[in-house]
């Protein structure tokens, strides 16, 4: 196992949910997600439809939740 998985792992296991600025928990999450959501719909949308639909609020979390 990647001892930069199992970082993560822990910072993630400690993360109280609060999207504040500094947490570094956050910010792997965000970073996965934004992740998951290019490797599921950029190639299929194209950039600009990519990009339109991560400025819709909620878009993303409630097409990946259906």
């Amino acid at each position: 196992e990647d001892e930069y998985i199992r970082g993560a792992l822990t910072w993630l296991e400690k993360w109280n949910f609060r999207m504040d600025p500094e947490s570094i928990p956050a910010t792997l999450f965000n970073v996965t997600f934004l992740n998951l959501l290019e490797n599921t719909y950029l190639d299929e949308m194209g950039d600009l439809l990519f990009t339109n639909f991560l400025e819709l609020p909620n878009a993303p979390i409630r097409n990946i939740s259906s």
